[in-house]
């Protein structure tokens, strides 16, 4: 069934940083997209609204018809119970943290882990 996909004025934030900020966007039917560019910048949060797993702050999504659905295939498997810690054992940079903390709405977590850090740690040079 061929489907337009439309998302209008969308808005989103993640904590404190805003990653999408009035956004329009409009698929034809038949048409690939690829969205491209540097970590952080709100690619996947723009495709988790187009799928209707994040609910944006402001805009509206449209489906023509509204019976066609939009499918998601996960970057990263779904993590549960999953600590800072745990990442960092596996060999994971920070940089790669941040950004999957992010992505995954564990920034507070992260911020607890960091603080924990801070005040473990005498940063003071001899």
């Amino acid at each position: 069934m061929p489907a337009t996909l439309t998302l209008h004025d969308i808005s989103v934030s993640r904590a404190a940083r805003r990653v999408l900020d009035h956004v329009d966007l409009v698929v034809p039917p038949g048409a690939r997209i690829g969205v491209v560019g540097p970590n952080g910048v709100g690619k996947t949060t723009l495709l988790a609204v187009a799928a209707d797993a994040v609910t944006p702050e402001r805009g509206t999504v449209r489906l023509a018809p509204p019976t066609a659905t939009v499918g998601w295939l996960h970057q990263e498997p779904e993590r549960t119970g999953e600590l800072v810690r745990d990442l960092l054992d596996q060999g994971i940079t920070i940089t790669d943290s941040l950004d999957t903390l992010w992505i995954m709405g564990l920034m507070p977590e992260f911020e607890r882990a960091a603080a924990w850090v801070q005040s473990s740690l005498d940063f003071r040079r001899p």
